[in-house]
């Protein structure tokens, strides 16, 4: 692990586009992954944008898998994950333990197995119905004593959702969830 560039990652606002303040930190991303995950875990991170969150489960863990489409249908957002895509693929050149699946989260959970992953981290859609939605999608592929994380509690939706599917999570200084299967 290089200390000199996860200083400059824990410094990198997540977004490079949206003013989100002290929510668009990695400090709580750090702490989770301290207290939860180790160079052995085996885990998908859903919804990778360029990548900031993705390199540092990187320099932690065994392996990453990154599910994005990197497009919504909606052409000025976009733009933005097309970007975001240039800028995460420069990235993940950098790592030979991670691998990016181009897909929505949905389509991704059907190609894993059951009690298959260490970890699935879900920072993907925000609202309600697809936070839900890939919280009962990926929930199944964790092992038991595996860990179901996300990002963004602090968003009333994301924050329902986890509460009508888990009910019980951690929550972290950046606004990461997490429960103990």
């Amino acid at each position: 692990m290089n200390q000199d560039r996860l200083n400059v990652l824990l410094n990198t606002p997540r977004m490079f586009w949206v003013e989100l303040k002290n929510e668009n930190t990695t400090a709580g991303l750090f702490h989770f992954i301290q207290k939860y995950l180790d160079e052995n875990s085996v885990g998908v991170e859903v919804g990778s944008f360029q990548g900031v969150s993705s390199e540092i489960f990187a320099m932690f863990v065994g392996h990453l898998t990154c599910v994005d489409p990197f497009a919504i249908g909606d052409p000025e957002i976009d733009k933005h994950l097309s970007d975001a895509e240039i800028v995460f693929d420069e990235m993940a050149r950098g790592y030979n333990n991670i691998t990016k699946l181009k897909l929505k989260s949905i389509e991704a959970a059907e190609l894993f197995p059951d009690n298959s992953l260490d970890f699935v981290y879900i920072d993907g859609m925000h609202d309600y119905e697809n936070c839900r939605a890939d919280i009962q999608a990926w929930y199944p592929k964790i092992k038991e004593g595996g860990i179901v994380a996300g990002h963004d509690h602090n968003y009333p939706d994301v924050a329902s959702a986890v509460r009508d599917t888990i009910k019980s999570v951690e929550i972290f200084s950046d606004y990461t969830w997490a429960h103990v299967k």
